[in-house]
C-alpha cells in the first residue's frame, strides 16, 4: 500500500471516529420513554454543566440497601440557564428528588431528567418541557438581547407575493388595446390608464 493512499485511509478512519464521538454526545431522546416518569432520590455526585447536554449524576440507594449511580440527561444549558437552572444550582453532596423518563432499556441506565427538587424544596428545571423557575417579570424589554428559540416548521408560512394590478385588472404593464391607442394618439403618460376609457377627473398630459 502506497503512502499516500495509507494517509487517506487513516484520515477516512479518523472522521469516522469523529462522527461517532459526536454522534454519541447530541442524540435523540428515542432511547427514553417520555410516555413514563420515574422518581428517583439520592445525593449529587456530578453535576457537568456543558453543552449539548447538563448531566447529573446521583448515588441512589436501593430498599435492600444496595447503591449505585444513576446518570441523568438534562436539556442544553443555554436553554436551562433562562429558566432558572444555573451553574451553581447544586452542590456535591446535595440530597434531591428527580422526576425523570426511564431509559427503554432498562434500569439503571441513564434517564432523561424533567425536574429536580432540593432538599429546600426548590424545584428546577432539568428540561425545556419543565416550569420555570424563575418569577414571571413585568419589566419590559429594552433590547432584543437574550436567548430565541426557533419556531417549529409549519409555524410560520412565507406569504406569496401577489402580482400588482394595473387600470384593469391585468398585472402592471398588460395594458389593453385601447390603452395602447390612446398612448399612441395622445402620448399620455399618467401611471393610470383610466383616463383613457373616458373617466371624468383625470386629465391627459401629453408629451412634449
Amino acid at each position: 500500500m502506497s503512502a499516500v493512499r495509507r494517509n487517506l485511509c487513516l484520515s477516512a478512519a479518523g472522521l469516522l471516529l469523529l462522527g461517532v464521538h459526536e454522534a454519541g454526545a447530541h442524540h435523540s431522546a428515542a432511547q427514553f420513554d417520555t410516555r413514563t416518569e420515574v422518581v428517583l432520590e439520592g445525593t449529587v455526585t456530578q453535576f457537568d454543566w456543558r453543552n449539548p447536554h447538563v448531566y447529573t449524576a446521583i448515588e441512589v440507594e436501593t430498599d435492600e440497601g444496595e447503591r449505585y449511580i444513576q446518570e441523568i440527561e438534562a436539556g442544553a444549558s443555554s436553554i436551562l440557564l433562562p429558566l432558572g437552572l444555573s451553574p451553581d444550582a447544586v452542590d456535591i453532596g446535595d440530597r434531591i428528588s428527580v422526576i425523570a423518563a426511564p431509559n427503554r432499556r432498562g434500569e439503571r441506565r441513564i434517564v432523561l431528567g424533567r425536574q429536580m427538587t432540593k432538599a429546600d424544596g426548590t424545584v428546577l428545571p432539568l428540561n425545556i418541557a419543565a416550569p420555570s423557575a424563575r418569577a414571571p417579570s413585568v419589566a419590559q424589554a429594552e433590547s432584543l438581547e437574550g436567548t430565541w428559540f426557533a419556531p417549529r416548521p409549519g409555524l410560520w408560512r412565507t406569504a406569496r407575493r401577489k402580482p400588482r394590478l394595473g387600470a384593469h385588472g391585468g398585472s402592471r404593464g398588460a395594458h389593453c388595446r385601447k390603452c395602447r391607442q390612446a398612448r399612441r394618439a395622445f402620448g399620455v403618460h399618467t401611471g393610470n390608464f383610466a383616463n383613457a376609457h373616458g373617466i371624468p377627473g383625470l386629465e391627459d398630459r401629453r408629451s412634449h
